[in-house]
Order: structure tokens, then sequence, then C-alpha cells
């Protein structure tokens, strides 16, 4: 229920993000390019919302440039990327890029191509903002009301907008009260918390850390107070 609602709230507030991030002034009136991007990091399957990407996460981007409605052919047409109003790639028919987002502490990244004009025909180009978002972890705990049973309660971590394929491939510190949390699952996002000797409206504060080995910069924590029933 918990880890539900605040899928929820992920979805809503990276789709207010991008809204409120994205300057309609940024499309350059009629453009007829048309540049799209998706950031190359994890979100769970049921995730519904745009993955975002973070500081230093990639992000792959593709341009096209529309004629009548159908893709033209740049096969001889120079484009350039602007990278936050600085170079980044140049070449012939490079309609596709990979990038990394800056690792400096920002919530967006201005991406400009701009295709050069063909005998001696005007430039076209196409600005827009990508948000850049903080990686986030979400306890998901069968609770009811924050209250669970005095019993052995699995408990999972949920990760988001990590720079990774699979969520094992983090690292995560797991915690009780305060202190280090030994996990035995097998699988460092599940943990079993042995609630079995609690009495009731006694309480724990869950907590864990979850780390990109590969990218230290990108780690998150999260908490609960739970009370037994």
């Amino acid at each position: 229920m918990i880890e539900r609602m605040m899928n929820v709230l992920i979805v809503l507030v990276s789709l207010i993000t991008t809204l409120l991030i994205y300057h309609p002034s940024h499309a350059q009136g009629t453009s007829p390019l048309v540049v799209s991007w998706r950031a190359n990091a994890y979100a769970p399957g049921r995730f519904e919302g745009k993955i975002l990407a973070s500081r230093n996460g990639s992000i792959t981007a593709s341009v096209d440039l529309l004629i009548a409605g159908k893709p033209a052919d740049l096969a001889r047409r120079e484009i350039r990327w602007f990278v936050n109003n600085e170079l980044y790639r140049s070449g012939k028919n490079l309609k596709r890029v990979t990038l990394q987002a800056p690792i400096q502490s920002s919530d967006e990244m201005i991406l400009k191509v701009v295709v050069l004009g063909s005998g001696g025909g005007s430039n076209i180009e196409r600005l827009i903002t990508i948000p850049i978002a903080s990686p986030e972890v979400v306890l998901d705990v069968p609770s009811a009301g924050g209250y669970i049973p005095a019993a052995s309660i699995e408990t999972r971590a949920i990760p988001y907008f990590f720079s990774v394929d699979d969520p094992n491939e983090l690292s995560y510190e797991w915690t009780a009260n305060g202190s280090r949390a030994e996990n035995e699952s097998g699988s460092g996002s599940v943990i079993t918390l042995d609630a079995t000797s609690g009495t009731p409206e006694s309480s724990v504060i869950l907590g864990v850390r979850a780390i990109n080995p590969a990218a230290l910069i990108e780690s998150a924590q999260a908490s609960l107070m739970l009370r037994i029933r």
C-alpha cells in the first residue's frame, strides 16, 4: 500500500517536473525538428511516468527532420549537438547521441540540436530542456496504516532513477532503530524484519540506503516508523 502510494507520487512528480521545466519558447516556433530522449536509468516495471536521469547519468537523444510529415534524409547534412550551450558532438547524419548529464547540482539540462543548411539554405534548430532528478528509494512494507503484526515481515527496497539495468546492481545498507540490520535473504533489496518479540504499540524505525557502487554520486535513503499491533 505504502509503495503503491509512493509510486503514484513519483509519477506525479516526474510529470509535473517535466511540464514545469519545459518552456514553450524553447520550441523555436514551428521548427520541423523533432527531438526525443530517454534516460538510461532504472525504474520498476509498474512505473508509468517518464524515467528521469540523475546527475552524471546517461541519456540517449535522437532527432528527425520532418518534411510534409515524413522524416527527411539527413545523410548529407551536418548535425550539431549542444549541451548547456557547449558543442558536444557534430557530424553528418548524426541523428542519435548518448549524452551524460552534468555532474554539477542542477535540475535541468539544456539540449540544442542544429541541422546545417544544405546548398546555402538556413540552419534549422530545436532547443529542449531535459529534467534531471535525484535517485530515490521507496520502502515497500506490507503494513496497514503503519502497523505490522508481531511476526517476520519481508520488506523490499524499490529504487528509482539509478544508472543501472537491474536493482541488484546496487548495494543496500539496512538499519533498525539506527543499528545495522543483517540481511540474510540473499537479495540486498529485500530484508526480513523480525518483529516476533515486539510488544503491542512498540515501534521500530526501519531505514535503508541504496548506493550505486559504479557511480558513488548516486545514492538515496528512506526510513519508515512501524508499530506493532
